[in-house]
C-alpha cells in the first residue's frame, strides 16, 4: 500500500500518550508508574547492596554485615503522596522542537482507480515542512496542529517555516543520505514575558564557493524576516483538541513576535552535545521567562522545565516543605 500521512489520532498518541484519558486517571496511572519504576526498584537495589554486603562477610571477616534497615522491609516502604496536578493541562509547554523534512500530502485517486487490486494508486506528494516524525526518525513529518499540548503560537512559528520552505532552493535534511541542509528548529515561548525565541539547526551548507556561501547567506537572512517580519500569526486549531473539551484562549492574548534569532551549524548524525555552539541572528541573546518572582534569562541550551505554571507549583512545594523542615529543626 501507498504510504499515507498520519492521522490527528496518531499523532497525538505518540506525542501525548495519554491525551485519550481523564485528567485523573493520567494521575492515578502516573502515580502506579512511580510505585513500580521508582519506589519498588529503590527498595529493590537496597536490599541488594545488603545482600551483597552479607555474601562478602562470609569471604572477608574485616567486611562488617550492617543488619538491615527495618524500614525496607515494611509493607510500601517507601510511600508517596498523590501526585500534585498541574495548573495548566492544555497548551502548557514553552519548547517545542519541530523536525525539517517532508509532510505527505495524499494524492486524489486516479482516474479508472480500481477497487482493491491497487490500479490507479499514487504515491501521496511530499512537501518540505517542519512537525513531529510520528513513523520514526526516516519517515515524514507530520504538522503539529492537533497537538492539545502545545500552544497556538507554535503553530504559528511552524506554518512561517513551513512558508518559506515553500519558496527555498536550499533543501531540508534527510536523515537517511544525510544530505540537504535544514534539519531542527526548537522554538521557546514565554506568555507572561511575550517573547519568543527560535534556534534554527542545519547541516554545513554554502561551502561549495563563493557563491554558495552567499546564496546560503541571503538564505538565512530571509528565514530571519519571515519569522520575524510581523507578530506570530495565531491559526485556527484542528478537531482533536475540541474533542478534549480544550478551548483554545491564544486568539484573545496579546500576539507575540519572534524576539531572538539563532542558527547552529552541525554536520553529525545524532545530536550536538549542549555545549555545541550557536550563532546570534537577531534580536535578545537570551529569552526571558517570569517564575515565582524571579526573572530567568534562558539561554539557546539551557534546561527549562517545559510546563512553567507546573514548575512554579512545583517550586512552591519544595519552598514550602523546605520552610516546614527548618521550624521544626528551630
Amino acid at each position: 500500500a501507498a504510504a499515507r500521512p498520519a492521522t490527528a489520532e496518531e499523532l497525538c498518541d505518540k506525542t501525548v500518550p495519554m491525551w485519550r484519558d481523564e485528567y485523573a486517571q493520567q494521575l492515578h496511572k502516573k502515580k502506579g508508574q512511580m510505585v513500580k519504576k521508582c519506589a519498588m526498584v529503590i527498595v529493590k537495589e537496597v536490599k541488594k547492596v545488603f545482600r551483597k554486603r552479607a555474601q562478602m562477610a562470609k569471604r572477608d571477616n574485616n567486611v562488617k554485615v550492617t543488619p538491615l534497615f527495618k524500614w525496607i522491609d515494611r509493607h510500601r516502604a517507601i510511600g508517596l503522596h498523590e501526585i500534585i496536578p498541574s495548573p495548566q493541562i492544555m497548551a502548557y509547554r514553552n519548547k517545542v522542537e519541530f523536525t525539517f523534512g517532508h509532510r505527505l500530502e495524499e494524492a486524489p485517486p486516479a482516474p479508472g482507480d480500481g477497487a482493491g487490486d491497487g490500479a490507479g494508486e499514487q504515491q501521496p506528494k511530499k512537501i518540505p515542512a517542519v512537525g513531529f516524525t510520528v513513523g520514526g526518525w526516516d519517515g515524514p513529518v507530520t504538522s503539529p496542529h492537533p497537538c492539545p499540548n502545545v500552544p497556538s503560537e507554535f503553530i504559528g512559528v511552524a506554518d512561517l517555516l513551513d512558508g518559506f520552505l515553500a519558496t527555498s532552493p536550499v533543501p531540508v535534511y534527510d536523515p537517511t543520505t544525510h544530505g540537504g541542509c535544514w534539519r531542527t528548529a526548537a522554538v521557546r515561548l514565554s506568555v507572561r514575558t511575550q517573547q519568543c525565541m527560535a534556534v534554527v539547526q542545519h547541516a554545513p551548507w554554502g561551502t561549495d564557493g563563493a557563491d554558495g556561501a552567499a546564496e546560503f547567506a541571503a538564505e538565512k537572512a530571509r528565514l530571519v524576516a519571515a519569522l520575524t517580519g510581523a507578530p506570530v500569526p495565531v491559526p485556527p486549531r484542528p478537531a482533536v483538541p475540541a474533542a478534549l473539551g480544550w478551548t483554545d484562549d491564544a486568539p484573545s492574548r496579546p500576539r507575540i513576535s519572534v524576539t531572538s534569532v539563532f542558527f547552529q551549524e552541525y554536520g553529525g548524525l545524532s545530536v550536538p552535545p549542549p555545549e555545541h555552539p550557536v550563532q546570534h541572528a537577531f534580536g535578545k541573546e537570551y529569552l526571558e521567562e517570569r517564575l515565582g518572582g524571579c526573572t530567568f534569562q534562558i539561554s539557546p541550551g539551557a534546561f527549562f522545565q517545559v510546563n512553567t505554571e507546573g514548575a512554579e507549583k512545583l517550586y512552591r512545594v519544595v519552598t514550602e516543605a523546605v520552610a516546614e523542615g527548618v521550624r521544626r529543626e528551630g
